[in-house]
């Protein structure tokens, strides 16, 4: 009697454990040709409380990168994975900010007790994102800088030009000091689950004009990116735009592919102060002309 009911503990226990196994468990990345940060993207979303509509998502934009770049040299994948997962970072739809924070060393000792507190907590992605920040302003720590730069002379040239730099920085990233600041380290979590998710799908609607664009591997080079668990899109099959469609689709679209691959030679997007003006020059000329 004492076997049977320890028999059917045992079987209950793994009918439990076999419910509770996260339904991107099986997601693998599996090209060396995607950077680190969208290996921190996949891993955040293996612990994030998703909804079927969030699965769908990223199934239906997993299958479509992984279709579309199989072919894809690797340069150009870390390129397009790189800009858009910065992009996705600075210029997310969720976090609206009317004024800016001034930048001080206080603010960057709140963020990193925070860390610090809660890093238990935080995801690796999470956890990557908040020591990027921090990260940017490391030239702006020396000689007090930081805590001054709202002070400096109009005879000092070299000056006005870094607290120039220093107040777009603070543009990009006053919503995410607040975003740390006011939610909770679950809150954040889950904030950054939608902006990986959103990111996931930019980069998918982009797979296909950017492999347009560029040239393929030979046949036997090509590999697959991805290992998608069997998460069912609300479309299975999914439709590749043929070469008449082509000819209608958006100009703007196929031009933004073409200056993207034009700069394939530049320097990789590294942290957030060296994306801005890759992302927003147009701003940067905005600026000037107000001034």
């Amino acid at each position: 009697m004492k076997i049977l009911v320890l028999l059917s503990f045992f079987f209950i226990h793994l009918a439990i454990a076999d419910e509770e196994k996260h339904p991107l468990e099986k997601y693998t990345v599996l090209s060396d040709s995607l950077p680190t940060e969208f290996v921190l993207m996949i891993n955040h979303l293996k612990k994030s409380s998703l909804t079927q509509d969030d699965l769908q998502r990223i199934a239906a934009a997993s299958k479509s990168i992984n279709s579309e770049l199989a072919n894809t040299p690797k340069p150009n994948i870390m390129f397009l994975f790189k800009s858009e997962i910065y992009k996705g970072i600075l210029n997310n739809q969720y976090m609206k900010q009317k004024s800016l924070l001034q930048a001080s060393t206080g603010l960057l000792e709140s963020v990193k007790h925070k860390l610090n507190k809660h890093k238990i907590v935080y995801t690796d992605f999470s956890k990557w994102m908040i020591n990027a920040i921090i990260k940017d302003f490391d030239p702006y720590l020396e000689k007090n800088f930081i805590n001054q730069y709202q002070n400096i002379k109009r005879t000092n040239s070299t000056g006005l030009m870094k607290a120039k730099r220093l107040t777009k920085i603070m543009k990009y990233l006053s919503p995410w000091f607040n975003a740390i600041d006011k939610n909770t380290p679950e809150e954040f979590n889950k904030l950054n689950t939608q902006v990986i998710i959103d990111t996931l799908e930019r980069i998918s609607k982009k797979t296909y004009y950017f492999k347009t664009f560029t040239g393929p591997l030979q046949p036997n080079e090509a590999q697959a990116l991805l290992v998608i668990p069997g998460v069912k899109t609300k479309n299975e099959t999914q439709e590749v735009p043929d070469e008449k469609s082509l000819k209608d689709l958006s100009s703007e679209r196929k031009e933004e592919a073409k200056k993207a691959v034009e700069n394939l030679g530049e320097e990789d997007l590294s942290g957030a102060s060296e994306a801005i003006d890759e992302i927003d020059p147009e701003d940067s000329e905005t600026e000037e002309e107000s001034e």
